[in-house]
């Protein structure tokens, strides 16, 4: 089992982030690969909020658990993941 970075996107300045964040959330959820993510991961894929000084907002990232073989596979479509805040801007 390897867990993976799928997604990840930042958030301004706001009041509510969370709220914010649901649409991004969604889109991804419906987009082809959230969609086999969803399908194919152990457990349910969870995000995480971090606090991006950067842009003085917030950054979000997207992790879910997939077996050995998902995890190549998803790496071969979409990309090796370094597991990093940083890959995503």
């Amino acid at each position: 089992m390897i867990e993976l970075t799928v997604h990840g996107f930042t958030v301004g300045d706001v009041e509510d982030p969370e709220i914010y964040a649901a649409g991004p959330i969604i889109d991804w959820q419906k987009s082809e690969q959230g969609k086999w993510v969803m399908s194919h991961a152990i457990e349910k894929p969870s995000y995480y909020q971090y606090l991006d000084y950067n842009v003085y907002g917030y950054k979000y990232v997207i992790k879910a658990v997939l077996n050995d073989e998902d995890a190549m596979l998803y790496r071969l479509k979409w990309g090796y993941d370094t597991n990093s805040l940083l890959q995503f801007k």
